[in-house]
């Protein structure tokens, strides 16, 4: 078999040790030139050669830079990268300095530079950059020195040399960590990871290893494996996300394939013994390589997203033909050049190390696909060039559309069209845009990425700037509406989509805000207290902040209806002297129980009490009238504990047709009107109908919620005696009258006859002691 020279060096390529192989370098400050093109150019692609085991691809949008920093004096510009928001770190000349260039007006294309650098030379000062997501801060490796340095923003773009970190010895494993301290680095919030690829673990010569730095506290831990490989070179590539960790050691040893490359999985909240997860080897149509060469290189890119870990393994060569020997469409230079055997290809995996899908094919005609890779929100970026100029270009796809489930076709590939090529718009033969061979040529934030090419233009290097990728869309922010009761409370489910990383949902009513809701699996719930806003029609104002961001990423907006509470009233009525006035004023006169009542000519002996009990365990307020037919008995404020009490206005005149009493709360802003009736006996011992509670209803007997359904013993009206009521009508048939205060004009009449009965008596017995033969009673 034989291929077309690779752009990774040697020792990526062959067996034998790394020692020499990578050499630090300093960097002085020189200037810079960002040339911005005045729009995006479109073009074309060329499909390249097709067979009958894959799609037909057809043209897909091509797109150049939209700013280019070209260092007329410097050398391999641009050999690492990175990038935070307006803000465009690169090297400038590899062993000398790193230019951080800031986007000072975006419409104008207008940017202002720095340079920084060590006083005098330091080697491997650049071998690999990372910025802080807020560009607070850079952190920038020196791999002879193993050393980290770090720079501090202060203003717009001015920067200067914060400290310099590095761990106080070497572990009690490390004998040595060679000369590539630092050759990859990884930053997730406080969390730096430090890639040692040449170090010296457990007494295996290149075996690697890496650190997990807390930039708080300056803790560096040590991420050894219990059984590192020899040569394996691990640490070579780093990624990290939240408490994912993954190191690449891309020389392991395969058995089938040589070195065929492996990337280890850390949770950082343990550090307990890694995952691990070699080349995957289940495409039966895979070129093998036992002869010792290094190929695929699996893991030379990483990049993780929210939900996968995208793995490169840009020298892996797979056929489509019936034989490996074919020469057009078997392990061969001419068929990948034909378009019928391919180069490189991404995995996916979740975190557990599963793979997710199958891997990712290339471009037909492409080599050294995945030997960098970025992620962006839902665009994944991937390097790869065309021979025989190698130029290099970098495919953006949308992750969105790769498998989820199952493993591809039959021989474990997928195929997905890229949404979009991006190109540099002075492509140079052997430039090899995008391709770094330590993993840093792609250089991806959201909507924007850096790609260098440190071999253009005789290796004096450039980086190029593209900014929107493609698919990336818009986060979107929908809610639905809410409707309550007073006192009941709610939420507010609000849909979020497109949001790269995390975020937030922040709301507020009537200009009070409410506790901010977080984003998990694209929904958002907002909590909406029972009572913190009366009833009544609002807009709920609702905004989706993604981390980082200062301006909200999308704004929507909801109906919000809070209904008034239902409430029940109950209504009893009461003998006068068992309400007890606070104070004796005036008119009112002392009874000889020691309570006091009113004095009155008509109403004296009736009173009412009872409650008004609201929804949701809320407080009603308000009044509560008393009702004798189309006669207003009284009206009492209600209390705060629900209840009301109170006697009959002075004037009323109890009717001789009253059987019962009827009390209407008028509600208030927050709850519904309710009423409730109590029932006496008439004079005739007959039962009027049942006593009903209706709350906010117009028509009697009309169930809703809050009403007492005909035929329930309405609170207070049980004919059984109650502490502190008025006597009632007992079993033996007595009327009860005094219940209520009715009957006044019966009750007369009865006494008088029994007046009469009673002096009837007397005048019999007196006629029957003065008959004949009667004892005097001298």
């Amino acid at each position: 078999m034989t291929f077309r020279d690779s752009p990774l060096p040697r020792h990526h390529r062959f067996p034998g040790t790394r020692l020499g192989l990578i050499l630090g370098a300093a960097i002085v400050a020189v200037g810079l030139v960002a040339v911005a093109p005045p729009a995006h150019a479109e073009a074309r692609g060329t499909p390249t050669a097709r067979t009958t085991d894959a799609p037909a691809e057809s043209d897909f949008p091509m797109r150049t830079e939209i700013a280019r920093f070209d260092p007329e004096s410097g050398v391999k510009a641009g050999y690492a990268s990175a990038i935070a928001g307006d803000y465009a770190v690169l090297v400038h000349q590899l062993h000398q300095s790193v230019q951080i260039a800031h986007l000072r007006d975006a419409a104008a294309g207008d940017w202002d530079t720095a340079m920084i650098g060590p006083d005098t030379e330091v080697r491997g000062f650049g071998s690999a950059i990372a910025i802080a997501p807020d560009a607070s801060r850079v952190y920038i490796s020196a791999t002879s020195t193993a050393t980290v340095w770090v720079y501090l923003r202060s203003g717009t773009n001015d920067w200067e040399l914060e400290r310099i970190i590095a761990p106080d010895a070497p572990p009690e494993r490390v004998s040595s960590y060679g000369t590539t301290f630092g050759e990859s680095l990884a930053l997730f919030g406080d969390r730096l990871v430090v890639g040692v690829p040449n170090a010296t673990v457990d007494g295996l010569g290149n075996a690697g290893m890496a650190f997990s730095v807390d930039l708080t506290s300056d803790t560096w831990t040590p991420l050894i494996p219990s059984a590192p490989i020899a040569n394996s070179i691990t640490g070579q590539k780093v990624a990290v996300h939240g408490d994912r960790i993954a190191v690449a050691a891309i020389q392991a040893r395969d058995s089938q394939w040589g070195k065929a490359g492996g990337v280890y999985l850390w949770d950082a909240q343990t550090y307990a013994e890694p995952l691990f997860t070699q080349q995957p080897r289940s495409d039966p149509k895979a070129c093998l390589d036992a002869s010792g060469g290094s190929r695929p290189t699996f893991g030379v890119a990483l990049a993780f997203d929210e939900q996968a870990l995208y793995v490169g393994s840009p020298l892996e060569v797979d056929y489509s033909g019936d034989s490996p020997d074919d020469p057009l469409t078997g392990c061969s230079d001419a068929a990948v050049a034909a378009g019928n055997t391919t180069q490189g290809a991404i995995y996916r995996f979740d975190d557990s190390l599963q793979q997710i899908g199958g891997k990712l094919m290339p471009p037909r005609g492409s080599y050294s696909f995945g030997g960098s890779i970025g992620v962006a929100g839902d665009a994944l970026l991937v390097d790869a060039y065309q021979q025989p100029d190698a130029e290099g270009e970098v495919y953006v796809y949308d992750t969105r559309e790769l498998e989820t489930n199952g493993s591809g076709d039959e021989l474990t590939r997928q195929w997905r069209e890229p949404a979009q090529m991006l190109v540099a718009s002075d492509p140079g033969a052997g430039a090899y845009f995008g391709n770094q061979v330590y993993g840093q040529g792609i250089a991806a934030d959201e909507g924007r990425t850096l790609i260098g090419a440190p071999r253009a233009r005789g290796e004096r290097g450039t980086a190029y700037l593209f900014s929107p990728l493609i698919p990336s869309p818009a986060p979107t922010l929908t809610a639905e509406p809410l409707e309550f009761e007073y006192g009941q409370g709610g939420d507010i489910l609000a849909a979020v989509t497109d949001v790269p990383s995390g975020g937030t949902v922040h709301a507020s009513v009537a200009g009070t805000d409410l506790v901010p809701a977080p984003v998990l699996d694209g929904a958002a719930t907002v909590g909406v207290p029972g009572t913190q806003f009366d009833a009544q029609q609002y807009t709920v104002m609702l905004d989706l902040m993604v981390d980082g961001a200062a301006e909200p990423a999308a704004h929507a907006e909801a109906a919000l209806s809070v209904l008034p509470a239902p409430t029940t009233v109950t209504l009893r009525p009461v003998p006068l002297s068992s309400l007890v006035p606070d104070t004796l004023g005036s008119g009112e006169r002392e009874t000889s129980g020691g309570t006091s009542e009113p004095s009155r000519s008509r109403g004296d002996g009736l009173g009412f009490e009872g409650t008004v009990t609201a929804a949701h365990g809320t407080a009603a307020s308000g009044t509560v009238a008393v009702w004798a037919g189309e006669t207003r008995v009284g009206e009492f404020p209600v209390a705060t504990d629900g209840t009301f009490r109170g006697d009959a206005d002075p004037d009323f005149e109890i009717p001789d047709d009253v059987t019962r009493y009827e009390a209407r709360y008028s509600g208030d802003q927050n709850h519904l009107e309710s009423r409730a009736t109590a029932k006496v006996r008439a004079p005739g011992g007959d039962t009027t109908d049942p006593g009903t509670t209706e709350p906010g209803t117009t028509e009697p007997g009309t169930p809703e919620p809050g009403t007492t359904e005909p035929g329930t013993p309405v609170p207070g009206t049980d004919p059984g005696p109650e502490p502190g009521a008025l006597t009632r009508a007992t079993d033996r048939g007595e009327p009860e009258l005094a219940a209520t205060g009715q009957g006044t004009r019966e009750l007369w009449v009865m006494t008088a006859l029994a007046l009469l009965l009673t002096a009837g008596g007397f005048a019999v017995a007196r006629a029957g002691a003065r008959r004949p033969g009667a004892t005097s009673g001298r």
